[in-house]
């Protein structure tokens, strides 16, 4: 059958060439609620040494130019979770969908070791391949509401894409993020050295915003010395820097900059601690066995930031690196109705999120209770 992008343009796609490394499971699994249907498209099992990167995403979101920008970008293991929005879509969409991006990628490398699985709720006592069966009959009415999209479990997401990860270290990131030039091939010869030794490091990176005109301009290929130049002309600064500093800004950021890019980056003698900012959300590349994301917190509301505070309750150490660092597009006033999307969607699980709060609180003090004084919660 014929292959189309999310333009309707038709593509053409060699299925032959990617016979080996795919294959299209009918066995689904149950987790939490969910039906799983692991490995929709499975690459080569990557070399044990390497890092996964752990992404979750929704039917109702999918963009498949961002998905093709960062398989191209990031060039190394990636293990995709995505969410069948109230079955507005099937597996088959989502297959086809990752098929053409996958194909539209020019660098064979970048696309090798990517995985796919899906999941949708399960409903009542039906097995996971009739609801398919009867998607149409269950098939819930789209609504543009903020309500509808409240709902996207997200560290149920987060957490399916993990647990199929294949290799010793992950990073986990939102769909739309980019990362440095050449930032797994660098960032894993250092979790070799440091996580290897102490499997409770949590190697941490800097997170920018960029001018998406300089992203597209430079292909997504940006290392530091690019982001220097973009610093000195106004078009890049610290992620969320006028709004949230506090949740994404770490210090130095001056001296970090100035030291010349090296060929093979290493540990930065900085002392970081999360004990008096509790808002900070530290990027890290941590080893596969970290807790996973706690599930009661609603989309929008410490959905990422909590795991950062258990890691700290079960006594991980942040280990700043040299040169390597993600990056967002600078989001401009064309965007604003998306960020009202985002607040209304906040504010509609805001009681969700301090019922989770008061729940992770206890849950805290039963497994870690020596390490309270240490962390922010």
């Amino acid at each position: 059958d014929p292959l189309f992008n999310y333009k309707g343009e038709e593509v053409t796609f060699n299925y032959e060439a990617l016979s080996t490394t795919s294959e299209y499971l009918s066995e689904y699994t149950e987790y939490h609620g969910f039906c799983v249907r692991p490995f929709l498209i499975r690459g080569e099992d990557p070399e044990p040494g390497r890092i996964t990167l752990a992404l979750h995403g929704s039917t109702s979101a999918l963009d498949l130019e961002y998905i093709q920008l960062l398989m191209a970008n990031w060039r190394a293991p990636i293990s995709f979770a995505i969410y069948l929005h109230e079955l507005q879509s099937d597996p088959a969409y989502v297959r086809d969908l990752f098929l053409s991006a996958m194909a539209n990628v020019s660098d064979p490398e970048a696309t090798k070791h990517v995985n796919v699985h899906v999941l949708f709720h399960k409903y009542e006592n039906l097995p996971c391949e009739d609801v398919m069966v009867l998607r149409d009959t269950l098939l819930a009415d789209y609504d543009n509401s903020t309500a509808y999209f409240a709902g996207y479990p997200i560290n149920v997401v987060r957490n399916v894409a993990r647990t199929y990860i294949l290799t010793q270290y992950q990073a986990m990131a939102d769909i739309d993020f980019l990362f440095s030039h050449r930032f797994e091939e660098k960032m894993r010869l250092i979790a070799d050295q440091v996580i290897s030794e102490d499997p409770k490091a949590a190697l941490v990176y800097r997170i920018f915003e960029i001018d998406e005109n300089e992203i597209i301009a430079r292909n997504a290929t940006i290392g530091k010395s690019d982001l220097r130049e973009l610093f000195v002309a106004g078009k890049a600064r610290t992620f969320h820097e006028k709004t949230w500093w506090v949740g994404h800004g770490i210090p130095k950021l001056r001296n970090w900059l100035e030291e010349p890019e090296k060929d093979q980056p290493g540990i930065l003698d900085i002392t970081l601690s999360q004990k008096r900012r509790r808002p900070w959300e530290p990027q890290v590349i941590v080893n596969r066995n970290v807790p996973k994301f706690d599930e009661t917190f609603p989309y929008r509301h410490g959905n990422n930031i909590e795991l950062r505070w258990e890691m700290c309750r079960a006594g991980y150490q942040l280990r700043l690196v040299e040169d390597l660092f993600v990056y967002h597009r600078i989001v401009t006033e064309s965007h604003r109705d998306v960020l009202e999307v985002k607040k209304s969607i906040s504010d509609d699980n805001y009681y969700r999120y301090r019922r989770a709060v008061i729940e992770f609180k206890q849950r805290m003090a039963q497994m870690y209770p020596r390490t309270r004084q240490y962390c922010p919660i």
